[in-house]
Order: C-alpha cells, then structure tokens, then sequence
C-alpha cells in the first residue's frame, strides 16, 4: 500500500500537466481550437471586400446584412452603437450625408474555431450630397471581430476603425 501511494504522488504532477495543456489544434475549422482553413479566410474576407463594394455603392441593406444581430459598431467620436437594426440606422444617417469611397486593406487575419478577427487600414473619401459641400478624406485603421453562425456564414460582431490624421 505504502508503494503505490507514492507512485501515486509522483503521477499527480504529470497528470495535473496534461490535464491544463491545451488541446492539439486541428486544422479542420470545427471545434474551439480549430485554427481558420483556407475556406474560413476566404469567406471572412469575402465579407471584408463585400462591405468596401455594397458601402462605395450606397446600398444600406447589403451593408447591414454583414452584421450579426448582436454586433456592435464602434465609430470613431461617438458612443457605441449595439444591434443591427441600430448599425443599419448609424450608416443610413451616413450614406443620406455623403456618397463614401473606401478603399480598405488587410494586414492580418487570424482566428480560432469559430472566432476570428481582422487588422487593416482604409482610406476614406467622403463626398457630401448636399450641393457645394467639400469632399472629406481620411485614413485610418480598423479591427473588425467576425464570427461564424450556424449556417456557416461569417459575420460582423465588432467593427471599430479610428483616423490616422490628427484631431483639428
């Protein structure tokens, strides 16, 4: 009795280790380790370079529609605003203002399971639709947070993007 108690002490500390290591991560795109697949990348920035097209061209739905229902937008100088139906109200009081131009880039993208998140930088042009008004510009940079939903589409969940230009 008194041996295998102390062969038992001695295997605690191995198995308390393996029990705190991480899990193996699988390149398949399913579970909580999951590291992104070539298919996963694909679609979040096909959700990015959707955004840049349907904003350029004015189109609130197409732009609203790349947010979960719970997302969260978070503009520079302002409070944050939560929920698609309010993100669909902060950029339709944008795009009745101004005609946008953005031209976005990627810089990094990386996620596990079924999180991921994206770095980049913009350039902005935003012409007023109110006549002889100056067209602003601006650059900056962005983080936007994507998650996968059930039905394996990727969407916005946090969207914060601030100037790079300095306060007037």
């Amino acid at each position: 009795m008194t041996r295998v108690r102390g062969v038992w002490w001695m295997l605690v500390p191995v198995l308390a280790g393996t029990a705190c290591r991480k899990p193996p991560q699988s390149d398949t795109g399913q579970g909580p380790g999951a590291v992104l697949t070539d298919l996963d990348r694909a679609a979040i920035q096909k959700v990015d370079s959707t955004f840049e097209r349907v904003a350029n061209d004015g189109v609130l739905d197409s732009v609203t529609a790349l947010y979960a229902e719970d997302a969260s937008l978070l503009p520079p100088n302002e409070p944050v605003v939560t929920g698609r139906e309010a993100i669909r109200q902060h950029w339709g009081r944008v795009m009745d203002s101004y005609s946008l131009r953005f031209d976005v880039v990627s810089d990094e993208l990386e996620g596990r399971g079924d999180l991921a998140y994206l770095r980049g930088h913009f350039t902005l042009t935003a012409s007023p639709k109110a006549k002889g008004a100056a067209a602003m510009s601006d650059r900056g940079k962005f983080v936007k947070v994507f998650r996968r939903h059930a039905d394996g589409s990727w969407r916005f969940v946090i969207d914060i993007y601030n100037s790079d230009l300095p306060s007037k």
